[in-house]
């Protein structure tokens, strides 16, 4: 992608650094994510960076997962895990989904004020393949799935798509069950 826009907008600095240790020349007027926050574990670096790069006054604004993101999805997958045996995949950890006040505060301590937070559904259709849920969790959520056997993958997948088809399957679409957290936040300078 960045190599497509740099040929597209040569005129524009284009830069892949970490969401964790990246770092600027100069200050910008404001810093905008899309679905990228939720998997970044390390919250508090991301927060201290983007106030660092921002001018006084500087825009955060983005949208991540919310409180409860795909939250039926997940729980199907680890009660599949279980069932076949892999209780200790159910412990994994791939994603950060806060509630409105969670992530409020963590800006809030870092000198941002919230002026925007929207917490809202968004149900997202995935395929009208048979295999929805299947393919979402393989590109998604597949750390669930290391160190299993190929032959156990398979069933835990269609168990958890089986678990899911009341639910998230309506004439045969698959949908995720999408909680969005949109904020903006402004820097603040004492």
């Amino acid at each position: 992608m960045v190599t497509k826009a740099k040929t597209e907008y040569p005129q524009i600095d284009f830069q892949v650094q970490s969401a964790t240790e990246f770092h600027f020349a100069e200050n910008f007027d404001a810093v905008f994510s899309n679905a990228v926050l939720h998997w970044i574990q390390e919250k508090e670096k991301v927060v201290e960076l983007t106030y660092k790069c921002l001018k006084k006054n500087g825009r955060f604004v983005f949208e991540m997962g919310g409180k409860n993101n795909v939250d039926k999805i997940i729980k199907a997958l680890q009660k599949s895990l279980s069932k076949h045996g892999y209780v200790q995949n159910t412990d994994i950890s791939l994603w950060y989904f806060p509630s409105i006040g969670e992530y409020a505060s963590l800006l809030e301590s870092k000198g941002f004020r919230v002026t925007f937070a929207l917490h809202y559904d968004r149900e997202t259709k995935l395929s009208d393949d048979k295999n929805g849920i299947k393919d979402w969790l393989k590109m998604f959520a597949s750390a669930y799935l290391n160190g299993i056997d190929e032959n156990d993958k398979e069933g835990i997948l269609s168990d958890t798509q089986a678990m899911l088809e009341s639910t998230n399957c309506r004439n045969g679409s698959w949908y995720a069950d999408y909680k969005r957290l949109r904020m903006v936040a402004v820097k603040q300078v004492n």
